[in-house]
């Protein structure tokens, strides 16, 4: 969904798009210590699927996230966000992303979504940012969402973990 002349992300071709995990990188920030520090952290992607529908309204995404795939700079940090309290990534190793829909707003795509992490599904709003379509049917996104942890079941640390974690996600996809 490439900008336009005036500035709006416009929707790429119809068709279904393997978005390729090696070409993908999620990276999440979030708060920490009452707010005062940050936390970086990145996330890898095990699968998904964009599909652009006729009209674009009709797109939808299924995308896994390995979610014992967390890493920051701090392992001690890595370990704890592994365990039950936070992630639980023995039990759940998925976090599961669907969207069914998508809509234009304020020169770009937003799609409602929900993101199962923990075994618990919860609303999300995708935001597009950026979108580049070439001749060979690859297509490059840069999107992000902002995660509630507290809405998936991890409330164990409040003030010392972050509420809201904002994923910014860049993808690489090919036409199938």
């Amino acid at each position: 969904m490439p900008a336009n002349a005036t500035g709006q992300v416009t929707a790429p071709a119809a068709g279904t798009y393997r978005i390729d995990p090696e070409r993908t990188t999620i990276t999440l920030a979030s708060r920490h210590m009452f707010g005062t520090g940050r936390v970086a952290a990145t996330f890898a992607l095990r699968e998904a699927t964009l599909t652009v529908g006729e009209p674009a309204t009709a797109s939808t995404l299924h995308a896994v996230i390995d979610a014992a795939s967390f890493a920051s700079s701090n392992s001690t940090r890595d370990s704890h966000v592994q365990q039950p309290k936070f992630l639980h990534v023995s039990e759940f190793p998925d976090i599961v992303v669907d969207a069914q829909s998508a809509a234009q707003a304020g020169g770009t795509w937003v799609a409602p979504a929900t993101i199962t992490a923990r075994g618990v599904t919860a609303p999300a709003t995708i935001t597009l940012e950026a979108a580049e379509a070439t001749g060979t049917g690859e297509l490059t996104l840069r999107g992000s969402v902002r995660v509630d942890r507290y809405a998936h079941g991890m409330t164990k640390a409040k003030g010392l973990a972050g509420r809201w974690m904002d994923l910014t996600i860049t993808a690489t996809g090919t036409r199938i």
